[in-house]
């Protein structure tokens, strides 16, 4: 288990849980806001994650308060209700909303069966309309702008590799998804001698990082940001392209110069259409 803090980031293994995880998602989640102000209903289990597509996929009329539910060019409109004891409360849920929701680009949660995936989203139009308003009910309308056309497992695959002191190579089965997945590279070394050069060839695919390597530093390669750090600094030089997990198999090939002692962290996310 490799569970040091890294870029920025925690590192999980497959019997952890990151952080937000805290955070209870029940169907949807926009940042730190849950929507249990709002009345929605369970995202449905009866679709297949294979066939979850942004710009096709809508899920008809369902359940509590969900009176539609789309996702169309980018966009997902939700329509719900908030319902409150009495007036003041309703007030005070309306801005709770409105102070979560009106807040620039966050990370979009949606719940499927026991998964919980994420994307990048802005809410583009907010509407309570009055009309529709009683003492302590009013319905809700909410478009979210996906900025990110995919979606991402937040929960991360992680596979260590230990003891590597060569020439390494490894294949990667990648199945789960229905999209190809960005790997992150993390490399801690114990012994490094004139280490100056790593380089690390995913399918087709190589980059080629130009850095001086002492013992115990640590290299970690950001997949999604598309960055290089060096012991938390950002910015390393590299050269060359970064990687995708193709859907089946990749072959992984990482090749340090010099004397060393490593061990090799690969961590990915399933990806979604």
């Amino acid at each position: 288990m490799f569970g040091k803090i890294l870029y920025g980031q925690v590192l999980y293994g497959n019997n952890q849980r990151p952080k937000n995880w805290s955070i209870m998602i029940e169907q949807i989640g926009f940042g730190a806001y849950d929507f249990s102000d709002i009345l929605i209903s369970n995202i449905p289990d009866s679709y297949d994650g294979n066939d979850f597509d942004l710009q096709t996929y809508q899920l008809t009329t369902h359940g509590q308060g969900l009176s539609n539910w789309l996702i169309k060019g980018k966009k997902l409109t939700i329509k719900g209700w908030i319902q409150a004891e009495n007036q003041e409360e309703l007030e005070r849920k309306i801005n709770r909303i409105k102070a979560h929701l009106l807040n620039g680009e966050q990370t979009l949660y949606i719940k499927r069966k026991s998964w919980l995936l994420k994307t990048k989203a802005v809410v583009a139009g907010l509407s309570i309309p009055r009309e529709s308003r009683t003492i302590n009910t009013v319905e809700i309308l909410i478009t979210f702008q996906i900025s990110d056309p995919f979606l991402y497992s937040e929960h991360a695959n992680e596979l260590g590799f230990f003891g590597i002191n060569a020439l390494f190579n490894t294949t990667i089965e990648y199945l789960s998804g229905s999209r190809p997945a960005k790997p992150s590279l993390y490399i801690a070394f114990g012994n490094a001698e004139s280490v100056n050069q790593v380089k690390i060839a995913i399918g087709e695919k190589l980059l080629q990082i130009n850095q001086t390597i002492k013992a115990w530093d640590i290299l970690a390669i950001n997949g999604e940001k598309l960055d290089v750090a060096l012991n938390g600094k950002r910015g390393i030089d590299r050269v060359g392209e970064f990687w995708e997990l193709a859907i089946g198999e990749s072959s992984v090939q990482v090749k340090i110069n010099g004397t060393f002692e490593a061990e090799i962290f690969i961590q990915y996310a399933d990806t979604y259409v």
